[in-house]
């Protein structure tokens, strides 16, 4: 049943195939019934056909021998054998062309049906032909140019395939650099990675990565620069500073804060602030440098004064001896430090008006006088920091004492030191002198209130300059009422001296005894 159910369904689909599929069946079948009676068939007809080929060998050698004898016989009644095989042969080509014509005889009236259904209708079937042909070759160009469309189509799919299946490579790759940078590198910080936000955008995942990564990397090159900068900024600060800067940052979070932060102090312009309230801070600061300095000043011309009285002096009373002459004098202070308060006091007098705050008597250069001196200030931070150990300044450094001495042809020029000027003896002698005229010139100040009077002075070294000079500086002292007391391990001219005692050590006791009194 189900077999003629397929059988039927298949007739349906195709019944022309179906038959021909029916009958072939038949007849296999049919061949293997009959196979065995179409061998004994064809067993019998060889054999037949054996015995008829015999036969008919026969049948000929007999008609040859009847010929023969009919030809025998007739030529015995004076028949032309010759003639009369012309005749037979002569029939026997009408024969064979009547078997000729017999045979062709359907082909003749195949032709003539054909000449008449079909030579006839030559120019139409010539047309049909030529239509059918047309219609064959524009259904040919249809097809081609449908399996051209198909195959375009077909090219067309392939290449968006391909195209779709790079673009899902290249999205995967994209994807697994995208994990490699959340999983591995940690790139993207977790608020971006819990933020729902979203935004449409026509590039895909890699030139996001990429364009990511590179903004990470101009972040780190950006945040590297900052670094830098802020570190040559803060090189200006102490860690306790005015404006309050962070001197030390560790984090980015730092470094960015501190740029806010001067960002802000640039955009609010609070170093104006700050500018006012130092204002009066180093306002203040410049008024007692300049006091201070001002009174060393008016010390320094007191001290050119006494330099004056030395050199005065020193013409006055002068002993005949190797000294012809000493001159002191006062030059510019070669101090940093102090060339630098000077500095600063002759600018905060020329612009005491202009410093600080702006007021009614403010000039119109008030910004580049308070620039100035802010640099002023930091000069002065500056050297204080070259010199740390360095507390005060003294009237010392306010100036520069020079010395000239003329010892018999021998000139020292203008020196900063008595050396040299001869032999060791000669250097004490003038220190020595030098020394006395100082005391005598303050000797006469003093006196000047409260009367003359004598002055008695310890000189050690005695012992190293010449008896000549020995008994000149004590004249040259003696003459300013200045009485020299020498000390000596060996014994001079005690004439030149008006006592002469002797001074011996008993235990922690030093007992002192005359020698000598000059009577004059």
């Amino acid at each position: 049943m189900h077999q003629f159910q397929e059988q039927s369904e298949a007739m349906q689909r195709n019944p022309h195939s179906y038959q021909i599929a029916t009958g072939y069946r038949t007849f296999y079948s049919l061949s293997l019934i009959y196979q065995p009676i179409t061998k004994k068939r064809l067993f019998f007809k060889e054999k037949q056909e054996a015995e008829a080929k015999e036969r008919d060998l026969e049948f000929a050698e007999q008609k040859k021998q009847l010929d023969e004898q009919q030809i025998a016989e007739l030529a015995g009644r004076g028949v032309d054998t010759n003639l009369l095989e012309k005749y037979r042969l002569s029939l026997n080509g009408l024969k064979a062309l009547l078997m000729r014509i017999e045979d062709e005889r359907s082909i003749v009236f195949r032709f003539r049906d054909i000449e008449q259904n079909l030579f006839a209708k030559e120019s139409e079937i010539k047309k049909t032909v030529k239509t059918i042909e047309q219609r064959l070759a524009m259904i040919r160009q249809r097809y081609e140019d449908k399996r051209k469309r198909i195959e375009k189509k077909c090219k067309e799919m392939e290449e968006h395939q391909k195209k779709l299946l790079n673009e899902l490579s290249h999205r995967r790759e994209g994807l697994e650099l995208y994990r490699q940078m959340v999983d591995n590198e940690h790139l993207i910080p977790d608020v971006f990675l819990s933020d729902d936000n979203t935004r449409k955008t026509e590039q895909d995942c890699q030139q996001l990565l990429s364009l990511f990564r590179g903004t990470i990397n101009q972040k780190h090159e950006s945040i590297d620069k900052l670094k830098l900068l802020v570190l040559n900024f803060n090189r200006n600060f102490k860690p306790q500073n005015a404006f309050h800067f962070n001197t030390m940052p560790v984090t980015d979070n730092d470094y960015l804060q501190i740029a806010i932060d001067l960002q802000d102090f640039m955009d609010n312009n609070k170093i104006e602030d700050f500018r006012r309230r130092t204002s009066e801070h180093y306002k203040d600061i410049l008024g007692r440098i300049s006091t201070e300095i001002g009174v060393l000043m008016k010390r320094r011309s007191d001290v050119d004064g006494v330099i004056q009285d030395i050199n005065r002096d020193f013409i006055e009373k002068n002993f005949a001896g190797v000294i012809k002459s000493i001159e002191l004098k006062s030059d510019e202070s070669s101090d940093k430090l102090m060339k630098l308060l000077i500095s600063i006091h002759d600018y905060t007098i020329e612009n005491a008006l202009s410093i600080g705050e702006l007021n009614l008597f403010s000039g119109n250069d008030r910004d580049e006088v308070n620039r100035k001196v802010v640099d002023y200030l930091k000069s002065l931070s500056h050297q204080l920091h070259n010199e740390p150990n360095r507390s005060t300044v003294s009237l010392g450094d306010a100036f520069r004492l020079q010395f000239r001495v003329k010892e018999n042809d021998n000139d020292t020029g203008w020196t900063v030191r008595i050396n040299n000027v001869g032999s060791d003896g000669t250097d004490i002698l003038v220190k020595a002198m030098v020394n006395i005229m100082l005391i005598n010139v303050f000797k006469k100040k003093a006196a000047k209130k409260n009367g003359d009077f004598i002055v008695h002075c310890m000189m050690d070294e005695i012992g190293r300059l010449h008896p000549n000079n020995i008994k000149g500086i004590l004249q040259f002292a003696n003459t300013r009422n200045i009485y020299i007391i020498n000390s000596s391990p060996t014994s001079y001219n005690a004439y030149d001296y008006r006592y002469t005692y002797m001074l011996s050590k008993h235990g922690v006791r030093t007992r002192v005894e005359k020698l000598l009194k000059r009577i004059n």
